[in-house]
């Protein structure tokens, strides 16, 4: 969960008020729902999300993710959530 601390710390939402903290939207994995990461995340006040499975809306959104994730490690450029396309 260093992750999560690190991109906190990176963004500077570790000094946001709560209410302007992003959620964490993750699938249903294993690692995600224990109590480990329940208490984690409340500890940093974050909310989290779930995904559900079958859910286009919410399945569509990881995988925009991971696609730009993707893109970025090859240097392709964007690699943001949201990010505009850059011209091509």
């Amino acid at each position: 969960m260093p992750v999560i601390q690190q991109a906190m710390e990176a963004t500077g939402m570790i000094c946001a008020p709560p209410v302007y903290r992003p959620a964490l939207l993750t699938d249903n994995g294993s690692g995600y729902i224990g109590k480990v990461m329940r208490k984690y995340l409340k500890a940093l006040e974050l909310r989290h999300l779930r995904t559900r499975s079958h859910h286009p809306q919410t399945t569509g959104k990881l995988a925009r993710l991971w696609r730009d994730r993707a893109g970025a490690a090859h240097g392709e450029g964007g690699g943001g959530v949201g990010d505009p396309p850059e011209p091509g």
